[in-house]
């Protein structure tokens, strides 16, 4: 743990009185702290904000009940051509922030990997980011990759997620291995929910 804590350097900031209790009340609602919640605000605004001068094309929010009906009328190769777009949407974003940041590539391919997933995971399909996935994973089993999570966007939007991991994964001469699409109704409500299971090796 001390190890963990020693990566982290402290920002203080001042807000207004009334931000601060709206930030206590939506922590207590949440049930997390504020350190949390200062970190994934910054993180997300971040991303969704910085100006990028090799590709400028801002990004917007979009609610789910907006995006389900337009990948409900798509039909593969569209949704092909969505997941190349939003590709190369990623790999120009993370190019221009190596560049501005002074960072280099990593050479090694397995620490490079496990650090786009984990960015995809926790940035982009977790629910406590831009709410693609309900549920969201990812794990090794020696060299296999297994990503998997769960959603409400139709089966549309597993086959995108399945276009798309296997263009993040190619990067690092990973291939889709095999994958599984599951149809589950909720006990709560009649709506269905779409697990996506896929698995990844050199």
């Amino acid at each position: 743990m001390k190890n963990d804590i020693n990566k982290y350097k402290e920002l203080r900031v001042r807000l207004r009185e009334n931000d601060l209790d709206t930030i206590d009340q939506f922590c207590k609602i949440m049930n997390q702290s504020r350190a949390k919640l200062v970190k994934k605000a910054v993180r997300t605004y971040t991303y969704l904000n910085v100006e990028n001068k090799e590709r400028p094309n801002k990004k917007m929010i979009i609610s789910q009940n907006i995006l389900k009906p337009l990948w409900d009328s798509a039909d593969e190769v569209l949704i092909e051509q969505m997941a190349e777009i939003s590709f190369q949407n990623g790999m120009a974003d993370t190019r221009y922030f190596s560049e501005i940041l002074g960072k280099l590539r990593n050479p090694d391919k397995k620490i490079d990997m496990e650090k786009r997933v984990k960015s995809l995971v926790e940035g982009v399909f977790s629910a406590d980011a831009q709410n693609w996935f309900e549920d969201v994973n990812f794990g090794w089993n020696g060299d296999i990759l297994i990503m998997g999570g769960k959603h409400n966007l139709g089966p549309n939007f597993s086959l995108f997620i399945k276009h798309l991991l296997i263009k993040y994964m190619a990067l690092y001469d990973y291939k889709l291995q095999k994958e599984e699409f599951r149809e589950t109704q909720s006990k709560k409500n009649e709506n269905m929910r779409y697990t996506i299971i896929l698995y990844f090796n050199p």
